[in-house]
């Protein structure tokens, strides 16, 4: 067996079954206001929208009562942050929903004010 398929199988044999992912990433808001050179979402195609806080809600109730340790990440190819009371909300529920994990990573320099109400939400928040 070469190498690499030793490496595989030493790996396959770390991984275990999960019923939930141990990390999962929404889309709360699938437009954005930035034109970033290292992103392709001015090429997608699909439609935009905004997530639903009554799905939302349904998610995080679901994530946290099986696998509370799961990181969720709100944010995917869109900009979170042009909802920001939408966001702030949704933060919150995931802190109260019992989520140990809730990150949010943005470009989006506006969102600095809103700083206060993420940490807040103990959200781990990065603006790069």
């Amino acid at each position: 067996m070469n190498t690499q398929n030793t490496e595989l199988h030493r790996i396959a044999r770390t991984l275990t079954p999960s019923r939930f992912p141990k990390k999962f990433a929404i889309e709360l808001c699938a437009d954005c206001n930035l034109n970033c050179v290292m992103c392709h979402h001015d090429q997608m195609e699909r439609p935009k929208g905004v997530m639903p806080f009554a799905l939302f809600t349904r998610l995080a109730d679901q994530l946290a009562e099986n696998c509370p340790d799961c990181e969720l990440w709100v944010s995917f190819c869109g900009e979170p942050l042009l909802e920001p009371a939408l966001l702030v909300d949704v933060l919150q529920h995931a802190k109260d929903a019992g989520l140990t994990s809730v990150n949010l990573n943005t470009l989006n320099q506006s969102g600095f004010h809103l700083r206060n109400s993420l940490t807040n939400a103990s959200a781990i928040f990065s603006l790069a």
